[in-house]
């Protein structure tokens, strides 16, 4: 008998765009459930969620809207706002003046410091980067104050008359929804209904991040919107509330990590709005495929802070395999697990794991490593990437785009891919022009022979320097020209 586990992609992405449309209000769009972003083996519609044992969803639950509502407790009833207020044009037609929507993760610089996102193109206009906080929660609280002129990381709360508001809403659609999906007897249905309950603390954080992009346009009166982009409920709110300030105002989504295949949160027309109003890219590389699915669209690239340049690189002299995972727990044990095995059978070669920052503090890793059983050439990157890239020889990833940085280096990719998985390569171009891409291993087995054999692929790097262009602030304007002429 089909389980709810056993939904494909394709079919929870429909139930939750059918879904989406019976309620206009911002409770309702606020559920993560309704915004599948792309078929992933690590995390398909909540996969990791959905199989967790009946005491670990309790645990999970419960874990999540705690942490929501000790945030929601704090005392912080306004945003923080500069005191200088930014140049505005009386026609509408300046732009200098943007709100950039960011983020604030584990590590990462505060302050004035150049964006982990946008890097230097905030400089570029008179703007405010505003940082969504993604450190662990007693450090959220500590710097729950933290701004400057330019940049400032969103405070924990809205207070508690509007957090309680939210509460009763949140409640009231969730209830809605549950009415709906036991009418419907859909087994889809039923899978998001089920993700929704267990997802259901992120919708108070995703209502409190749209209401402080909107309090802060609200003080800017800014000529556009920048925010980051995958597909995520709040990325929706954000571009609703910010034309809740003004309908003429533009909203641009920069599609950071690029554009793969499969990625239905992109493509995705939504009824009431939420859609940007132009996408911006960090490369070439993406641009047709957004442009085959999305043909209307208004397109330019504004680059990337993760393009490195290429000159002075070489492949590393040393014997060092980069493990690049993304920001999943499961797709780190998947990944960390097959480099101890590699490492037992190639002592000679270091393997280096550099992990994402939303996952650099999990407690299962700092433990493994520590372990009797780890072997002493399994470790952990503590450099910025481009050193580890300099010394590197070979990195094995999945659907990293930190991989497509050292592979534009010259370094020899190795994609990870079992049995019957989707593609979720970053270089899936190099899919379109041959069954054997050269750089898939399927097996440790597989894995060991490629560093074996130690065989270059020139033409992943070729495609690989095309992935992240450079900085070019001068997009932004561009592309809002062509809105306001179209």
């Amino acid at each position: 008998m089909k389980g709810l586990a056993d939904i494909s992609f394709g079919s929870y992405a429909q139930a939750a765009d059918d879904l989406v449309g019976q309620d206009r209000s911002d409770a309702w769009l606020a559920n993560p459930a309704f915004h599948p972003l792309r078929a992933h083996p690590g995390l398909p519609s909540g996969e990791e969620l959905i199989t967790k044992s009946r005491l670990g969803r309790v645990v999970y639950v419960g874990r999540t809207w705690a942490a929501q509502l000790l945030l929601a407790g704090t005392r912080l009833r306004k945003p923080p706002v500069r005191t200088a207020q930014p140049r505005v044009s009386t026609s509408g037609e300046d732009i200098s003046s943007v709100i950039f929507v960011s983020h604030r993760l584990p590590g990462s610089g505060g302050g004035d410091s150049e964006d982990i996102y946008f890097g230097s193109i905030p400089k570029s206009f008179d703007s405010v980067v505003l940082c969504i906080d993604h450190r662990r929660f007693s450090t959220r609280l500590l710097n729950r104050r933290e701004v400057s002129a330019t940049r400032m990381t969103l405070p924990p709360s809205l207070g508690w008359r509007e957090e309680v508001r939210n509460l009763v809403l949140i409640a009231a659609t969730l209830r809605k929804l549950i009415r709906q999906v036991r009418s419907e007897h859909r087994l889809e249905y039923r899978r998001v209904l089920h993700l929704a309950l267990l997802r259901s603390a992120d919708m108070l954080a995703n209502l409190r991040i749209a209401r402080y992009v909107e309090l802060t346009a609200q003080e800017m009166s800014p000529g556009v919107v920048v925010l980051t982009f995958e597909g995520h409920a709040w990325e929706r709110l954000v571009i609703r509330s910010s034309k809740r300030v003004s309908g003429n105002l533009p909203v641009l989504a920069y599609a950071h990590a690029g554009v793969f295949p499969d990625q239905h949160s992109i493509f995705r027309r939504m009824l009431g709005g939420p859609d940007p109003d132009g996408f911006l890219l960090p490369g070439v590389t993406s641009v047709d495929l957004l442009k085959k699915r999305r043909p209307t669209a208004f397109i330019e690239v504004l680059g990337s802070p993760r393009r490195i340049s290429q000159e002075g690189f070489a492949l590393g002299a040393r014997q060092t395999c980069l493990v690049l995972p993304e920001g999943l727990a499961s797709e780190v044990r998947l990944l960390v697990s097959m480099s101890l095995e590699l490492a037992r059978q190639h002592p000679e070669i270091d393997f280096v794991t550099r992990l994402h920052p939303t996952v650099a503090h999990e407690r299962w890793f700092r433990d493994l490593l520590a372990s009797s059983e780890c072997p002493t050439n399994v470790l952990i990157s503590k450099s910025p990437i481009d050193a580890d890239i300099a010394k590197a020889r070979w990195c094995l990833y999945r659907g990293s785009t930190a991989a497509v940085m050292a592979i534009a280096a010259g370094v020899i990719p190795l994609y990870f891919r079992q049995t019957g998985e989707p593609v979720i390569d970053p270089l899936h171009s190099l899919w379109n022009t041959s069954q054997d891409p050269g750089h898939v291993v399927a097996s440790v087995g597989e894995v060991s022979a490629a560093l074996a054999s130690n065989r270059e692929n020139y033409e992943a790097t070729e495609v690989a320097k095309w992935y992240f262009a450079e900085e070019d602030p001068a997009a932004i304007t561009r592309i809002v020209a062509r809105l306001r002429s179209h």
